[in-house]
């Protein structure tokens, strides 16, 4: 009694497994067969479904590296090597998505266009029978023209054929073109505004940190020895006006590079000029 209720089961559920399984095959047959109705598009969209994967994992790489340099605050060094090869690693990125998939969007109409003529012999003729007409026609009106008169009003013709097929491309394909290489610079626009504020925040954090060290100078023992800013290399700068020694020769030029009124960390007076000293 028990062997053939499980034997129920298991057939039901044999069956319900196969129906699932042939539902997929013909979900994923039925998305192969409307790719393959695209035909050239496919191309397209394939290409662009990469340049915006590129992107994407560029944007979330920028932002994993930006809270992990956060979190690993430590000494002047390490924050500078840190920002160093973060740098390289999105210049390498924004290199790879400019040479690679932005040349394969440029040269995909060219490869579109090439396939469409060698996939339709139907379009080759007609393209090749439309050149032929406009050849025969421009030899039957060249020949028509006074020999006389053949340099000048060659050139008129010339000149006037020029200009009208200008105008027409500049009235129909001008809004196209601009589409085209609005679409094309879109990544290097978002990469170049992504540097720019990536840059913006180095330096902002930068100026706090250094506000932040210098706010927090104490009278301690490490304090009478190390630098009230970085806590590493030994005090070796004589402030001037007020001659106090509390920063090392590292910390004296960025608080120098860094404000344009650079203040003591202990007194905040101006600091005019510095002296070497050794103690």
């Amino acid at each position: 009694m028990f062997g053939v209720e499980a034997l129920k089961d298991s057939r039901e559920f044999s069956e319900a497994r196969f129906t699932d399984v042939t539902a997929v095959q013909g979900a994923i047959d039925e998305k192969e067969t409307f790719l393959a109705n695209l035909g050239p598009f496919a191309d397209l969209l394939d290409q662009y479904a990469s340049v915006c994967n590129e992107v994407i994992s560029l944007f979330a790489h920028v932002i994993l590296r930006l809270l992990e340099t956060i979190n690993n605050i430590g000494s002047p060094v390490e924050i500078f090597t840190s920002s160093c090869s973060f740098l390289l690693i999105l210049l390498y990125s924004i290199f790879h998505i400019l040479v690679c998939e932005v040349t394969c969007l440029i040269i995909w109409p060219f490869r579109t266009l090439l396939n469409l003529l060698i996939s339709h012999p139907f379009v080759l003729t007609l393209i090749s029978l439309f050149l032929i007409l406009s050849c025969t026609t421009f030899i039957v009106i060249i020949k028509g023209i006074s020999v006389v008169h053949i340099g000048n009003t060659s050139m008129q013709f010339i000149i006037l054929n020029c200009r009208r097929f200008t105008h027409i491309i500049f009235l129909y394909f001008h809004p196209l073109i601009v589409a085209v290489l609005h679409f094309l610079l879109l990544p290097m626009i978002f990469s170049w505004d992504m540097c720019t504020n990536f840059i913006g925040m180095i330096l902002v954090s930068k100026s706090k940190r250094l506000r932040r060290h210098s706010s927090i100078c104490g009278t301690d023992d490490v304090s009478r020895i190390t630098c009230c800013i970085c806590f590493i290399h030994e005090k070796s700068i004589l402030l001037q006006p007020c001659n106090h020694i509390c920063v090392c020769a590292h910390c004296v030029e960025e608080l120098l590079e860094t404000y344009e009124e650079p203040l003591c960390p202990l007194c905040r007076s101006v600091i005019t000029s510095y002296v070497d000293v050794y103690i």
